[in-house]
């Protein structure tokens, strides 16, 4: 037996890791949107202000929504408060989303976080649900409060924001209808196991798997020779 075993599904899940926003751009991509991943940013004034006004409105819609816990929607409010704050303290800027859509004129940010591992350790399964939301920072927040994006030097307004993570849960429904009614945009939630299914039989996606393959293949050819070439 070896010293400090490696932990095999981290060992997994950091490969998938370095490739599968290529395999969501593509899935994309065959949806008819135009993808970017480069000269895309979203600056923090462009976040919608979260006011006594705002809040109101925002509020009223979300009572309609049928949640086991209706303390949800005051701790939401919280964690995206609590998030813009903290942004403000820091001075930041701007940030970078790891894609943005368009078709037909509109634009769409794509946010994607997919920790099937960690998730199972902390939480004791894979799927977004409302305890990861409100106990961990996705990429949801404050992110989704997003009114433009600027997109090679241009500035479009947003028109949704598509979160993937790695599966779907109880509460998937629920967190859909939730943001759509918090920011009066589209916002869907989208799963890597479910794309998978959806593609893997696409030319592209059997490329890249054999691409990978070989230079997984190629580097531990290499470790087999002596060799670390990386």
């Amino acid at each position: 037996m070896w010293y400090k075993a490696p932990h095999w599904d981290s060992l997994k899940a950091t490969l998938f890791g370095k490739f599968y926003e290529t395999i969501v751009a593509n899935y994309f991509s065959t949806k008819g949107f135009n993808v970017y991943d480069q000269g895309i940013a979203i600056y923090i004034e462009w976040l919608e202000e979260l006011n006594e006004h705002t809040l109101g409105k925002k509020i009223e819609k979300l009572h309609n929504i049928k949640l086991t816990d209706p303390t949800i929607i005051d701790k939401v409010i919280k964690k995206f408060q609590d998030e813009i704050m903290k942004l403000k303290e820091r001075r930041r800027q701007r940030f970078h989303p790891d894609l943005v859509l368009e078709k037909g004129c509109k634009y769409y940010i794509v946010e994607m976080q997919v920790w099937p591992v960690w998730l199972k350790q902390k939480y004791r399964e894979t799927g977004l649900t409302w305890n990861v939301i409100l106990n961990e920072g996705v990429a949801i927040v404050p992110r989704i409060l997003a009114t433009k994006v600027k997109v090679q030097n241009k500035v479009h307004p947003v028109s949704g924001f598509y979160y993937v993570t790695y599966s779907r849960s109880k509460d998937h429904e629920s967190i859909e209808e939730f943001f759509k009614l918090f920011t009066s945009r589209e916002f869907k939630l989208l799963y890597m196991d479910e794309i998978i299914q959806e593609v893997k039989d696409r030319k592209w996606y059997k490329e890249l798997l054999s691409r990978v393959k070989d230079e997984v293949t190629k580097l531990l050819k290499n470790l087999e020779e002596g060799k670390v070439e990386l």
